[in-house]
Parts: structure tokens; C-alpha cells; sequence
């Protein structure tokens, strides 16, 4: 069957075997298909695209507005954010979080076990330590030092100016 020009069925069009449309097929209605879609090139989706099964990508997948995702979101490679990052509640990291900048935490930090600072660490307010307090190297306290309970020293006590001692 060769056809040319516009034509019009006004009933079921049925193809018992592969067909070929050599320019644009345009289907007014919905379109049901029943096995497997291949696309050579391209496809552009003028409106909410919706897939009611899993989906495989097996390119690079390029979102250029807002993306809601409305469930778990399962990373199994590398992830590069390279802008803010914004979470609504709590993260938790399984390993190493490492963090390339400053970090400026507005609330209270928890920390489960040890701490190890490799630079100097800076208290801008008050501090309180509730259990021992080893230092292993020179100290050095630039202002006014109080003890509340029993003082021993286990080596030699050097005082520059002046010491009062009271019972």
C-alpha cells in the first residue's frame, strides 16, 4: 500500500508488522503501547512526563529547574554538590565527614566520643569541663585562676610577684 497526500481513518488502524513514518507522526489522543518504546535521538516531553514503573538511565541525567524528590534518594557513587546544602532535619553520617572550610554551627554541638583538634581551639564563651582535664604540654592562663576544692602540685611552684596564702 503506497498512500500520498493527507489521509483520514475513521475506524482502527491495525500493522501486523514493523512500520515506518519518515516525518512526524502526530497522535491526537492518548497513545497506549504495549511492549518496549525505542527512541533513536531525542525526546522532548512539552509537559509532566510520568513513568509508573523503575526507571533506568544509563547517561548523565541533567535537571535544569527545581526537583522534588518525595522519598529515599540511594547514592551508590561519588556525590558533588557544588553549591549550598540544606537539610530540613537531622543527617547522619555513617564515615569521615570532612569539611574543606570554615564551619559555622548555630546550636549545640554533640559529640558521642573523642575529640581530636589538630590546630588550636578557640572557646569564645564560657566553658565548662565536667570530667578531668589533662594538659600535656606548657599552659599558659592570662587571667585570674580559681580552684574551689583541694590544690596539689607534684613538682616545684614558682610565683614572679607576689602570693597570699589563706586557711
Amino acid at each position: 500500500l503506497n498512500v500520498s497526500g493527507n489521509t483520514s481513518l475513521k475506524e482502527h488502524l491495525s500493522v501486523g508488522e514493523a512500520a515506518t513514518v519518515r516525518e512526524t507522526l502526530s497522535v491526537g489522543d492518548a497513545t497506549i503501547m504495549s511492549s518496549t518504546l525505542s527512541v533513536g535521538k531525542s525526546v522532548t516531553a512539552s509537559e509532566t512526563l510520568s513513568v509508573g514503573g523503575n526507571s533506568t538511565l544509563t547517561g548523565a541525567l541533567a535537571v535544569v529547574g527545581a526537583t522534588t524528590l518525595s522519598n529515599t534518594l540511594n547514592i551508590s557513587g561519588n556525590t558533588f554538590l557544588h553549591e549550598h546544602l540544606s537539610v530540613g532535619e537531622s543527617a547522619r553520617v555513617r564515615e569521615t565527614l570532612s569539611v574543606g572550610d570554615a564551619t559555622v554551627m548555630s546550636s549545640t554541638l554533640s559529640v558521642g566520643e573523642a575529640v581530636t583538634a589538630s590546630e588550636t581551639l578557640s572557646v569564645g564563651g564560657n566553658s565548662t569541663l565536667s570530667g578531668a582535664l589533662a594538659v600535656v604540654g606548657a599552659t599558659t592562663l592570662s587571667n585570674t585562676l580559681n580552684i574551689s576544692g583541694n590544690t596539689t602540685l607534684h613538682e616545684h611552684l614558682s610565683v614572679g610577684e607576689s602570693a597570699r596564702i589563706q586557711e
